[in-house]
């Protein structure tokens, strides 16, 4: 984002980066991982492993990202992101800091 003058606090802009991104992340992982009808406050939950081969990547240096399928591979140089909806957030937010 640009501004003339930037008067957004500290709190303002983490409430909108964790939107924008955590919580989107959070919910996601949660569908992934928590087995459906179950309690957590009954006691603890064994959680669903992830599959990394039904993600997305993306790459910080090139800004590409996509489904991992169509980009054949993680390697050290991608992030994992559990669905598209993650991945787009990811990639506005990595571009307008790139502006």
């Amino acid at each position: 984002m640009h501004f003339e003058k930037d008067e957004t606090s500290v709190i303002d802009w983490r409430a909108w980066a964790a939107h924008d991104i955590v919580i989107q992340w959070t919910e996601a992982m949660i569908k992934l991982r928590l087995p459906m009808n179950v309690d957590p406050r009954k006691g603890s939950v064994d959680l669903l492993p992830v599959d990394l081969t039904k993600g997305w990547v993306a790459d910080v240096a090139s800004k590409e990202h996509g489904p991992v399928s169509k980009l054949d591979a993680i390697d050290s140089a991608k992030s994992w992101l559990p669905n598209e909806k993650v991945t787009q957030a990811w990639a506005s937010d990595s571009i307008s800091e790139s502006d």
